[in-house]
This record gives C-alpha cells, sequence and structure tokens, in this order.
C-alpha cells in the first residue's frame, strides 16, 4: 500500500471484502505493531519499575484505541460521503481507513523517540494522500474533490476522536495508561 498504492486501491475495489475482513486482517496485525512499540519505548524511557502488567495494560488500550480510530476515520467518510455525491458504504470507507491507515500504524511507534518523531509525522500525512487516492479509486470520488472529501471526512473523525479521549479519559482508561 505504501509502494503502490494505485495497483493496491484497484485490487481492493475489485475484491469489494466486507469490513469484518478489512479489520480482522488488516487493521488488527497492524495494530499490534504501535500496541507493543509503544509500552516497549515506555519501559526502555522510565526510570521507575515498570510491571509486565502495566506494560500488558498498555499495549492492550493502545490496540483497542488504534482499531478505534480506525474505525472512527471510517465513519468520518461514511458520514461524509453524500456531502460530495458519493453513495455510502460501510464496507468500502472501512476498507479505505484500514489502507491509508497502514503508514500511520506503520511510523506512530517512532513518536516515541524524539528524534525519529518526523518521521511518524510525515507517516501521517502519507496517509492522508492514501486517503485521498483511495476515495477517487474505491468509492468513485472526483479527482477534483476528493482532497475536500477526505478532509471532511478526517474533520468529522476528529470530532469523533476527541469524543473517544474525553470518555478514556472519564473512566479512567488513559490514567493507568499515562501515570
Amino acid at each position: 500500500m505504501v509502494l503502490r498504492p494505485s495497483q493496491e486501491w484497484e485490487a481492493v475495489r475489485a475484491a469489494d471484502s466486507r469490513w469484518q475482513a478489512s479489520v480482522l486482517g488488516y487493521v488488527a496485525p497492524l495494530s499490534a505493531i504501535p500496541a507493543l512499540a509503544w509500552p516497549a519505548a515506555r519501559w526502555l524511557s522510565e526510570s521507575s519499575p515498570f510491571s509486565a502488567g502495566h506494560f500488558g495494560a498498555l499495549a492492550l488500550t493502545t490496540f483497542v484505541l488504534c482499531v478505534a480510530s480506525v474505525a472512527i476515520y471510517a465513519a468520518g467518510l461514511y458520514v461524509s460521503a453524500p456531502i460530495f455525491g458519493l453513495a455510502r458504504s460501510w464496507d468500502r470507507s472501512i476498507a479505505i481507513a484500514a489502507r491509508a491507515a497502514t503508514p500511520a500504524l506503520l511510523g506512530i511507534g517512532l513518536l516515541s523517540f524524539p528524534t525519529l518523531a518526523i518521521v511518524g509525522i510525515v507517516a501521517f500525512l502519507h496517509s492522508f494522500a492514501l486517503s485521498s487516492v483511495g476515495a477517487q479509486k474505491v468509492l468513485g470520488c472526483a479527482d477534483s474533490e476528493s482532497a475536500m472529501y477526505v478532509a471532511c471526512a478526517f474533520a468529522v473523525s476528529g470530532l469523533g476522536l476527541i469524543a473517544l479521549g474525553g470518555l478514556c479519559s472519564a473512566i479512567g482508561a488513559i490514567q493507568f495508561a499515562f501515570p
């Protein structure tokens, strides 16, 4: 997906798989990377004792939040589709969000290291570009409108992510991850 996006997007459109296949076969394995990288980086940088339970809780929290973030972005694509004259399809929205998240999920672990943080930021920006191409290839969005569609979906999903962050904070899910 990162190196040959046009070919990959054509394959995604042709496969037209159900959303469960995208989540279980694509998002979950990629989410395992930051789920292990983040607690490992915290463990390496902590001066205080870091228990296996804390490592596991941090890994689980990171994994769940990565999967939830992709699903919330897919919801942004789904909700924004009619504004741009596109048919709503949850299966295709989650397929775009899952594949477009590839560079971000691969690069997010680098944010733990200050000297490599810029690579994580570039990876996120590449995800935005991949979303634009995916909207064109998978949903049939016009080239002239795909960047605005993706920006709208990011804005809508940003609201969902803020709500998720607030909810996690209120129930204490973030508290144990960031003592």
